[in-house]
């Protein structure tokens, strides 16, 4: 490639990098991963709330409806949010 080729094809990529951090391009991209995270924890509490129920811990299996409920929170998702957190509200109800 011709120096002066790879000068403006550099020049270029980097103001497509600066113009994405300015607009906004990279909390966006940050925004899409952190909620493949949220809807990871929430798997994960889910599956450990059933095996603690499973496993009669009770107190282990109402913390763990308490993090999938905030998982959904994080992620907007109403009505994941208002049945684990009913789930949660229950569990804490039993002796």
């Amino acid at each position: 490639m011709h120096p002066a080729t790879a000068r403006w094809v550099g020049l270029i990529f980097g103001l497509a990098v600066f113009c994405l951090g300015v607009f906004g391009g990279f909390d966006a991209l940050s925004d899409g991963l952190g909620r493949g995270s949220h809807r990871k924890v929430a798997r994960d509490a889910e599956a450990k709330y059933a095996m603690a129920l499973k496993n009669g811990a009770v107190s282990t299996a109402c913390f763990e409806a308490g993090v999938a409920a905030g998982a959904h929170l994080s992620l907007q998702d109403e009505a994941q949010f208002r049945r684990w957190k009913a789930i949660e509200n229950e569990c804490r109800d039993k002796p």
